[in-house]
């Protein structure tokens, strides 16, 4: 039972004094990952997985998280927060580079909003 299972461990980081906890929403699961984490921990929450600027915010703002981590858009656009003032675009990950590959490609080679590589 992997509710149980998390709320029990959740509990142990709260007693323990953990500064923060990272949860990933996985709505496929049918578990509210982020909610469980609330219930079970009173600690600083990071929410993760494919949020929009928008969904962000909005998460913030109702105290679903207190902050939101952007690991795949990042990697894609190092200037992410640009490209989030400026409301894109956005560039698109290549899942072949992210564990590996040769020499830039995946990791310094995505174009800069300002055209710079």
């Amino acid at each position: 039972d992997p509710e149980t299972t998390y709320a029990g461990l959740l509990k142990m980081a709260e007693d323990k004094g953990v500064a923060w906890v990272h949860a990933i929403r996985m709505p496929s699961t049918g578990i509210d990952s982020l909610a469980l984490t609330r219930d079970n921990y009173s600690g600083t929450l990071i929410g993760s997985d494919s949020y929009t600027a928008d969904e962000a915010e909005s998460c913030i703002a109702n105290k679903e998280v207190d902050a939101v981590s952007f690991g795949r858009l990042y990697i894609a656009n190092p200037d992410l927060v640009a490209r989030f003032e400026a409301n894109g675009p956005f560039n698109q990950m290549d899942k072949r580079t992210i564990y590996g590959g040769e020499g830039a490609a995946g990791y310094t080679d995505y174009p800069l909003l300002s055209g710079d590589a």
